[in-house]
């Protein structure tokens, strides 16, 4: 199982890039042009944001997968994982490449869901590898009312 400790680095560095390529195809022509509530935060911000949430995602993962034991679990904890990377990077396609912001707000709804359930998982063999998914979560609820705000101001 010591090979699961790359999947997270490999994972999240994977989808930084997806995300990045996705987002850039519509941050700078028609994110722009949308109605967007007056506390949204900058580029700048929502960047360096999910920068600290991959390195913490990384770090929980890593932390995870060295301390499973049982291969089963492992397995099941690192396609779900997995899931939760696909997840987001549809978010990005389906909000800044094909625009269709109603489904990326039910993206975001899944992928919070797949968040907690991944802290749920991670809790049973380390309470602070979920924790450290926990900004995470918090981040997903945030980005999915800011998500659901500008659909509803650009309808």
């Amino acid at each position: 199982m010591s090979w699961l400790l790359l999947l997270p680095p490999i994972v999240i560095l994977l989808t930084a890039w997806l995300g990045n390529v996705f987002t850039s195809k519509g941050v700078k022509s028609w994110y722009p042009t949308l109605k967007r509530p007056r506390w949204t935060p900058k580029g700048t911000t929502i960047g360096a944001v999910w920068t600290v949430i991959y390195l913490l995602a990384i770090g929980a993962g890593v932390r995870y997968f060295n301390m499973a034991r049982d291969p089963q679990t492992a397995w099941l904890s690192a396609l779900l994982f997995l899931l939760t990377a696909v997840l987001n990077v549809s978010w990005s396609w389906l909000f800044f490449v094909r625009h269709r912001l109603s489904d990326a707000f039910w993206d975001a709804v899944i992928l919070e869901c797949s968040v907690l359930t991944l802290m749920a998982v991670f809790w049973k063999v380390s309470p602070l590898s979920a924790w450290l998914l926990a900004p995470y979560a918090a981040w997903t609820v945030f980005a999915s009312y800011l998500n659901h705000r500008i659909e509803a101001m650009n309808r």
